[in-house]
């Protein structure tokens, strides 16, 4: 666990094989590609970013998903939930 600590770059997590678990809740990671690169940790399931910046990016949760394929959970929820802001962009994109 890694929360709570002004994390802005992820450089010494990548390219570990056994890393399953990362929480980097309320920290500063602001671009998806900080947060692309941990596509390298080939047993990483579980990840939680809430409360950082790159959060608020538009599509943030489909655009992590889709570069980090092996995670079961983002942001405490199961790869196939959907959470609220991702719902409300749908709607506005049927309008």
């Amino acid at each position: 666990y890694i929360s709570f600590n002004s994390v802005r770059d992820l450089e010494s997590m990548t390219n570990h094989p056994t890393i399953e678990v990362i929480d980097l809740e309320a920290n500063e990671l602001e671009s998806f590609e900080t947060i692309y690169s941990l596509s390298s940790c080939p047993r990483l399931y579980t990840l939680n970013l809430t409360m950082n910046p790159v959060e608020e990016r538009k599509r943030y949760r489909k655009q992590v998903l889709q570069h980090i394929p092996q995670l079961e959970y983002l942001d405490d929820l199961g790869r196939d939930e959907k959470s609220t802001r991702e719902i409300e962009e749908e709607e506005d994109e049927e309008v």
